[in-house]
């Protein structure tokens, strides 16, 4: 499941087919650990895209040096956490 350095080095020069094949490698991954916080299908998919867009938007950070999984983590993490504080934040009240 781990993504090499090679794959690694040719998203962060934007080949679409290397996110794709990154993306593919962590897709199930990431879907369960959304599931996990959100405990609802439609909402762990909707997450699960909006993390493969961020780590599109900010691979050029990710230091190669470092593992990646750790990195991918944290941000999907960070994005179940901050979608479960704004549907907190949503909640209308019926009285």
């Amino acid at each position: 499941m781990y993504a090499d350095a090679k794959l690694l080095a040719r998203c962060k020069k934007h080949d679409r087919t290397a996110f794709v094949e990154l993306f593919r490698l962590y897709q199930k991954y990431l879907y369960k650990l959304c599931y996990d916080y959100v405990q609802n299908e439609q909402d762990a998919m909707d997450i699960t895209q909006e993390i493969y867009i961020k780590v599109f938007k900010n691979i050029s950070k990710y230091d190669e040096k470092l593992p990646f999984h750790p990195w991918l983590r944290k941000i999907a993490v960070n994005t179940c956490i901050n979608f479960k504080r704004s549907m907190k934040n949503n909640v209308v009240s019926m009285s």
